[in-house]
C-alpha cells in the first residue's frame, strides 16, 4: 500500500514532501526510511539527491559537535560532575542509530542542583575562548515538562541513568 502511495508522488509532491521534510527537521530520517524500504528509487533524482546531500550535511555538524561535546564531557568527567545527555545528542547516536538523522543545534545537558555553580563555569569557560569543547549547552537540573498525568521525577532519572560512551 505505501510502495504505491510513494510511487504515485508526482515531481511536484515530491518538492511539497522535501519542503515540509525540512521544515520539520526531519529529511535525513525522512530519507533513510525510504531507504530502508527501498522505495527511494521512487524520488525524482534532484530531490533525491537533495535528501542525500541534507544528510551529509546534518551528519557533518553532527560529527563536530559530538568531537565537541566529548571533550566538554571529557571536562567534567575530570572533575567528577556526573552529567545526563539529554535529547538531540542522546537521541542522534543511542535511539536513531545513526548521528546523521537527527538534527539539532545545541546540546542539552543535565546536572545535580550542587553541581551547578562548577558546571556553569566550565561551560562559560569553553564558550568565552576558541576552545575544542566549545558548544551551545541547554544546562538543566530538573525536567521542566512533567504534568499530572506524567509524572518525571528528576530522582528517577539520575537513579536509572547508565553510564555510556557518547560518540
Amino acid at each position: 500500500k505505501h510502495a504505491s502511495t510513494v510511487s504515485g508522488l508526482s515531481p511536484q509532491e515530491w518538492e511539497v514532501v522535501y519542503g515540509q521534510s525540512l521544515e520539520h527537521r526531519v529529511a535525513p530520517l525522512i530519507f533513510e526510511r525510504l531507504k530502508q524500504a527501498g522505495l527511494h528509487e521512487a524520488i525524482p533524482r534532484r530531490i533525491r539527491e537533495e535528501f542525500h546531500r541534507v544528510y551529509l550535511t546534518t551528519l557533518s555538524r553532527n560529527l563536530r559537535l559530538y568531537n565537541r561535546l566529548s571533550k566538554l564531557l571529557q571536562r567534567f568527567n575530570d572533575e567528577n560532575i556526573p552529567v545526563i545527555v539529554l535529547k538531540g545528542a542522546h537521541l542522534a547516536e543511542k535511539v536513531y542509530g545513526d548521528v546523521g538523522l537527527r538534527t539539532f543545534e545545541d546540546m542539552d545537558l543535565m546536572f545535580l542542583e550542587k553541581d551547578l555553580p562548577r558546571c556553569g563555569e566550565i561551560v562559560f569557560e569553553c564558550a568565552g575562548r576558541k576552545d575544542p569543547c566549545r558548544l551551545n549547552v541547554d544546562i538543566h537540573w530538573k525536567i521542566d515538562f512533567s504534568t499530572a498525568d506524567l509524572p518525571i521525577r528528576t530522582e528517577s532519572l539520575w537513579d536509572s541513568a547508565m553510564r555510556t560512551t557518547i560518540w
